[in-house]
């Protein structure tokens, strides 16, 4: 090639200090680092009660009639939040069945008739159905994108032998 040139040796880019460790594992631990930051960026959300696009979630009725945050009764749903994480890369969700209902929003309708549950006030009520809004916890904010792009370039300097 004329003119000035240079080249990486894409070998050594994938190896790190450990000689033993392959470029697959090394895309797994980057993996699992960006999973455990995404996992920590969901579960602010349900502390700042906003989806990733920084928009609020509505209120839910308990939280308003009793005090509380939305979708925290319990925690249960936020601690929840888990990853995992690949050479292939990373996915970050919760295993609780009524997740997605909160994550999309819908409807929840009576597979016997009449919904019955207790309100925030103790009182029972039946209704044919029951409308929940969209509360989106999922997804990748443009923090997350900044912070996996800052993983990502300490990772790579790392591979040639620099620090950040």
């Amino acid at each position: 090639m004329a003119g000035a040139s240079f080249k990486m040796d894409m070998g050594k880019v994938l190896s790190w200090a450990d000689k033993e460790i392959t470029g697959e594992q090394q895309q797994r631990r980057l993996a699992i680092d960006i999973g455990e930051m995404l996992v920590s960026s969901t579960q602010q959300r349900f502390e700042d009660q906003q989806a990733p696009d920084g928009s609020s979630w509505k209120p839910s009725m308990r939280a308003k009639e009793m005090g509380g945050v939305t979708l925290t009764s319990t925690s249960e749903l936020k601690n929840s939040i888990g990853y995992m994480a690949s050479s292939e890369g990373v996915s970050v969700g919760s295993n609780k069945v009524y997740a997605a209902i909160h994550q999309l929003g819908g409807e929840i309708k009576g597979k016997k008739g009449k919904l019955k549950f207790r309100l925030p006030n103790g009182q029972f009520v039946q209704v044919d159905k029951v409308t929940v809004p969209q509360r989106e916890f999922l997804g990748i904010s443009d923090e997350d994108k900044e912070e996996a792009a800052e993983l990502i370039k300490s990772y790579m300097l790392t591979a040639v032998g620099q620090s950040k």
